[in-house]
């Protein structure tokens, strides 16, 4: 069987992955205390380092305005604390980060949110006692970590895409392989990659993200023992075996590998219900003290920093240019934090350049604008290379009314969110009269770094995209043009080759016709018989037919130099239709002449251009059916334009692509044989070239044919 693909179908469902991914993991911005907690679960250090650690993050109340403050309480406070208080701290945390997690990822109803917890719960509880007891103490909160985010791309699917996981979860209960296959079929990606991505978002170690996207087909048996890989596979297999189980995984049914004694199996197996009941229990909801003023500012500034960065990842594109993205930034802050207006620069690689988007409160469009003649970097007292200190900035009061001029607003804020990428300076946001409380300035320190980090490192990577289109574009005019340069060097050497056949032909041919012409003509004075007469009659045809071919050969390859002059074009084109209507089997009407300026004018070599039309005329009569023939000679240029264009067009049979791309070939001819040498056409754009101008063919099977010229209006 063949599998024919449509890629076309295949990039678009791509971008319908990437778009989701992007929207799950642009959309999951951790908490300040959330982001530091996880931090410390993964840093490796001795275990009292490590409860010291995570004490100080989970007990001590952060400072009223700075939600990033865990290292502000003495590093000593809680240093005398044991193993003994662990178990304690155990329950601090995990009720901090289920509920962070709970915030990002809320039920969607497809979930069974208990069991789920309850599996999570049983896997990191039982990592941790394996790292412990295999003699890995530093890596025992790591794989804490790790076993209570192993499967956190399922609450991240239900969240985002309830109704498809529905369905994904429901196929999965009669799925032999479980959820992954089915996730990738319906989702396009699984829950482990979504989670490693999510990981690797949250600046965790690498090794620990790795984890997230095991290969849940192979036995634990084959794991490298020791490793965080390892630990994990056993904890959930154990934990399975203990009764908690994630109804959407199938695991490896096998016995857990031994990477304790068996007795040490058993006695951890038995002791791993209690914990995950107390552990569970913990997370019921309990009154808890209302926030104060200080703490709901926070918290309030912090949502308008999480939706921000939600509007930006459902309104930008993947692939989306400068533009587009500057158009998102605008849209996402203006939802986000109910300005008058936003304004979002972009600054160019070029320092005095820059793209500008400016969204209104009261209006849904964005507008895109471009700001030249400023050089933000100097007008800021910066080097081309440097970064600004903060991710706030103050413009100076000239910078503020330049940018305000350019985005078409009366004023502007001079306080900026500096975007940044890679120790780059690579654009700026303002906010125009923010609400109350929803200021920049009102954001936490950390906001403030990731939104100028996000938005930044999106804005570098369209920068990237339009670079690359740039560079593609270039690439593509350098192409054509060493194709078309080839061809034009192909071209001369063939008409050079051409000149040199035709003068030797001239040179050998001629005389030889000459005699031959000469010859007949002198016998026909002295020959009396019809028969003989009318044989050497035909004899000098020929004779001077053959010396004329060589002669239109000679005539294309070797034109006369042009002698161009200024001429009327309309009387020109009255003149070629006269010559016609005399001349030929046209009748009165059939050639029309339309030249919409009567004071348009021509700068060429009258008698080659019209020789050239002449030769199109010619075979445009050739085409078309006598009895319903119409040609037309047509110009809408003006006097004031430096280059006019006439146009002959014919109702004749047209010409298929093929005939259509070798038309003006020499030689080349569609006709029966006998009916022309070829050269029709070709020795036409060879005369309107050697005029400075332009011959192109339109045409299409039963549709006719149109020749353009351009021609200059007058002397350069």
């Amino acid at each position: 069987m063949v599998v024919v693909r449509d890629e076309t179908a295949t990039a678009h469902r791509r971008r319908r992955v990437d778009a989701l991914v992007d929207r799950i993991v642009f959309g999951a911005v951790l908490s300040p205390r959330a982001s530091a907690l996880l931090a410390a679960l993964a840093d490796e250090g001795t275990p009292e380092e490590r409860l010291a650690s995570l004490a100080r993050i989970t007990l001590a109340e952060p400072p009223a305005g700075d939600a990033l403050s865990p290292e502000s309480t003495p590093s000593n406070a809680f240093a005398d604390l044991t193993a003994a208080d662990a178990p304690h701290l155990t329950i601090l945390l995990v009720r901090a980060l289920v509920a962070e997690l709970n915030r990002l990822f809320p039920p969607g109803g497809a979930l069974d949110r208990e069991a789920f917890w309850r599996h999570s719960l049983a896997t990191a509880w039982t990592a941790r006692e394996l790292a412990v007891q295999t003699g890995q103490p530093s890596k025992a909160w790591s794989a804490f970590l790790a076993g209570l985010l192993l499967r956190v791309g399922q609450l991240a699917f239900e969240t985002h895409a309830p109704k498809t996981y529905a369905r994904a979860l429901r196929r999965a209960a009669s799925a032999p392989a479980g959820a992954t296959l089915v996730e990738a079929e319906l989702l396009g990606v699984d829950h482990r990659v979504v989670g490693r991505r999510l990981a690797e978002s949250w600046r965790l170690p690498p090794a620990l993200c790795a984890c997230l996207a095991p290969d849940e087909t192979q036995d634990a048996s084959a794991c490298d023992h020791g490793s965080l890989a390892s630990v994990l596979t056993t904890a959930e297999q154990l934990a399975a075996q203990a009764g908690f189980k994630n109804p959407a995984i199938s695991l490896f049914h096998g016995a857990a590998v031994s990477m304790i004694a068996a007795d040490g199996h058993a006695s951890l197996q038995s002791r791993i219900a209690p914990a995950v009941e107390r552990l569970f229990a913990a997370l019921q909801p309990s009154q808890s003290p209302p926030l104060q003023p200080a703490d709901r500012r926070i918290e309030q500034a912090h949502r308008r920093c999480s939706r921000a960065l939600q509007n930006f990842a459902q309104a930008a594109s993947p692939n989306g240019d400068v533009a587009a993205t500057c158009s998102a930034l605008a849209t996402a802050a203006r939802d986000a934090f109910s300005p008058s207006a936003v304004v979002v620069l972009a600054l160019s690689d070029v320092g005095d350049h820059a793209l500008g988007a400016v969204a209104i409160t009261a209006s849904a469009a964005v507008r895109i604008f471009p700001m030249t003649g400023l050089n933000l970097c100097r007008e800021v007292c910066l080097g081309a290379d440097r970064l600004p200190p903060d991710a706030l900035l103050e413009l100076p009061p000239s910078v503020a009314r330049y940018v305000a001029a350019a985005a078409g607003l009366d004023e502007i804020a001079n306080l900026a969110l500096a975007l940044r990428s890679a120790g780059t300076w690579v654009g700026a946001l303002l906010l125009v009269a923010p609400a109350s409380g929803a200021g920049l300035a009102d954001l936490a320190a950390g906001d403030q770094a990731l939104l100028a980090n996000t938005w930044g490192y999106a804005l570098a990577c369209a920068s990237e995209r339009d670079r690359r289109a740039r560079d593609v574009d270039h690439l593509l005019i350098t192409h054509r043009r060493s194709i078309a340069d080839g061809r034009s060097a192909s071209a001369a050497a063939s008409l050079g080759m051409m000149a040199e056949m035709s003068a030797g032909a001239a040179h050998e041919l001629n005389n030889p016709l000459a005699v031959i012409a000469g010859r007949a003509q002198l016998l026909l004075r002295n020959v009396t018989d019809d028969r003989i007469r009318r044989d050497l009659t035909i004899i000098d045809e020929h004779a001077r037919r053959a010396s004329n071919i060589v002669s239109e050969l000679l005539d294309y390859a070797k034109p006369a130099p042009p002698q161009p002059r200024t001429f009327a074009a309309r009387r020109w084109a009255e003149g070629v239709r006269q010559h016609w209507e005399c001349n030929s089997s046209l009748r009165p009407g059939q050639l029309q002449v339309e030249i919409a300026d009567p004071r348009l004018t021509i700068h060429a070599d009258e008698t080659q251009i019209t020789d050239a039309v002449h030769a199109i005329i010619a075979n445009a009569i050739e085409a078309c059916r006598p009895e319903n023939m119409h040609l037309r000679i047509n110009s809408e240029s003006i006097a004031s334009d430096d280059t006019m264009v006439v146009s002959i067009g014919d109702n004749g049979r047209g010409m298929s692509p093929e005939v259509l791309a070798h038309a003006c070939d020499p030689f080349f001819s569609h006709r029966p044989a006998g009916r022309g040498r070829g050269l029709g056409l070709s020795r036409a754009a060879r005369l309107v070239e050697l005029n400075a101008g332009r011959l192109w063919l339109d045409s299409r099977p039963e549709s006719g044919t149109t020749v353009c010229i351009a021609l200059p209006t007058r002397a350069s």
